[in-house]
C-alpha cells in the first residue's frame, strides 16, 4: 500500500470520527438520553443489545437510534357529546362513543398517535405543548 493511500485513510478516519463521534452508550450522550429504563444494556461489537433477548431483528431497524428512543405519545379523548352536551351513547351497546386525536402520517398516509421523540430536559408538559401548538 502506498504512502499516499495510507495517508488519505487516516485523514477519513480523522474526519469521520469528528462527524460521526462514537455514541456514549448508557449515559447522556449530548442531547440524548442513552440511559434505558430497564437498567444497563449490554453492548456488543460497539453497538447496543435488546435487554429482553434476541428479536430476530438486526440493525436498528426503522428507530431514529441506535439504543433507547424514548418517545412521548400524549393520549388525548374525550366523550362524544350532543348539542345539548349530553354524553352520545352507542344505539347498540349503550355505551359512550370515546373520541381521541389522532394524525395521519405524512411518510405513509396511516393514522398514527400525536407524539415526538424529546429532548432531555423536556418535561411531559412541554411536550405536549410544543406538539399542539405545531397544529
Amino acid at each position: 500500500m502506498s504512502r499516499s493511500v495510507t495517508c488519505y485513510h487516516r485523514i477519513c478516519l480523522f474526519f469521520s470520527l469528528l462527524l460521526f463521534p462514537r455514541p456514549v452508550w448508557n449515559a447522556l450522550d449530548g442531547q440524548v438520553d442513552r440511559k434505558g429504563h430497564g437498567g444497563l444494556y449490554p453492548i456488543e461489537d460497539g453497538r447496543p443489545l435488546n435487554l429482553q433477548g434476541r428479536t430476530g431483528l438486526r440493525g436498528r431497524g426503522v428507530l431514529g437510534r441506535w439504543g433507547p428512543n424514548h418517545a412521548a405519545d400524549p393520549i388525548v379523548t374525550r366523550w362524544q357529546r350532543d348539542a345539548e352536551g349530553e354524553i352520545v351513547r352507542d344505539a347498540k351497546t349503550g355505551r359512550g362513543i370515546l373520541e381521541f386525536v389522532s394524525i395521519e402520517r405524512k411518510d405513509n398516509g396511516g393514522w398514527a398517535i400525536p407524539g415526538e421523540i424529546p429532548f432531555f430536559n423536556w418535561s411531559i408538559s412541554r411536550i405536549c405543548l410544543n406538539f399542539f401548538n405545531w397544529l
